[in-house]
């Protein structure tokens, strides 16, 4: 299997010499590896559209000469010259086989002395790349559960798509190695939660043939959890609270209904302290949100603390 604008056909031919044995001694058999250079192209110069091609491999023997060497059939040809006694000569008095012999001595001889065996096969041609479709969880969903089912299809026209070649990240960590792949897709569920809030999940192969696919991408949200907030004091004569609980790592938490509305960051452990000036005299209906990047907004916890500085009347 072949792919990209350049390649090479490598294969190993047999070259027998005749059966007459020359001056280096008996029939020898020559074996060679040939490598043919293929650029994609055709005779023409185009490039060939994907598809399997067939060829043929083939070599020959050439025997080549320097000039002023002599093989069998030039010392046949001096001893037939010397055998004419000098009786054929040009004007100059010099034998015509000698100015023939000068010509022959400013040239160089090939001869084929042998030709291989024939090589055929075919390759694929495959030059284009996979595609990646059905990205799970889709671009821009929003999901209530931590522990998605995350999943592509992979497909390819040619070669077929490599499956060590895979890899998945989630915000850019490798997480290939807990997933379930095989050459038409894969199958993760994360080993452990996923961080509340947005999450970037991406996704690469390439064929047989090396070429690799674009990568795919999903942008998804875990919204996060409601907050666990521990039951505050109720009534309080108190105007300013501590209202604690526990949230995910990292988010925001936000309370509305006191005075003023509130908000911190709860810790890497999730635990929250949220400092609350109550309304005067009221009962405060408390809305506590855990907030992930800004704009995930988890359901409300809802808490009611009275809050009374009214002493009680005597009557008689």
């Amino acid at each position: 299997n072949a792919a990209g604008p350049v390649r090479a056909l490598l294969a190993e031919i047999q070259v027998e010499k005749g059966k007459s044995p020359g001056k280096h001694g008996n029939d020898r058999i020559l074996t060679r590896t040939l490598s043919v250079a293929f650029d994609g192209r055709n005779e023409a110069g185009i490039f060939l559209p994907d598809g399997r091609y067939t060829y043929t491999l083939s070599g020959s023997l050439l025997k080549i000469k320097d000039k002023g060497d002599k093989d069998d059939d030039d010392d046949k040809d001096d001893k037939d010259d010397k055998n004419k006694g000098g009786k054929d000569k040009d004007k100059d008095g010099k034998n015509k086989g000698d100015k023939d012999d000068d010509k022959k001595k400013d040239e160089k001889k090939e001869k084929i002395e042998a030709v291989s065996n024939t090589l055929s096969g075919s390759f694929l041609l495959d030059a284009t790349p996979p595609i990646i479709s059905n990205l799970a969880p889709a671009d821009g969903s929003l999901l209530n559960f931590k522990r998605p089912i995350l999943s592509a299809v992979f497909s390819d026209a040619g070669s077929g798509t490599n499956p060590a070649t895979v890899v998945i990240k989630i915000d850019g960590q490798d997480v290939t190695a807990q997933a379930t792949v095989t050459a038409t897709g894969f199958t993760l569920t994360p080993a452990s939660n996923l961080r509340e809030g947005f999450r970037t999940l991406t996704v690469s192969v390439s064929d047989l043939a090396g070429n690799p696919s674009a990568t795919a991408t999903s942008r998804f949200g875990i919204i996060p959890s409601t907050p666990v907030v521990d039951a505050p004091v109720s009534p309080t004569a108190a105007l300013d609270i501590l209202l604690t609980g526990r949230a995910g790592p990292g988010v925001s938490v936000s309370v509305e209904g006191a005075a003023a509305p509130a908000s911190v960051q709860a810790g890497n452990d999730g635990t929250f302290a949220a400092p609350l000036n109550l309304q005067r005299n009221k009962l405060n209906r408390l809305f506590v949100f855990a907030i992930a990047d800004g704009t995930l907004k988890s359901a409300p916890a809802i808490v009611e603390v009275i809050q009374d500085l009214q002493p009680p009347f005597i009557f008689i």
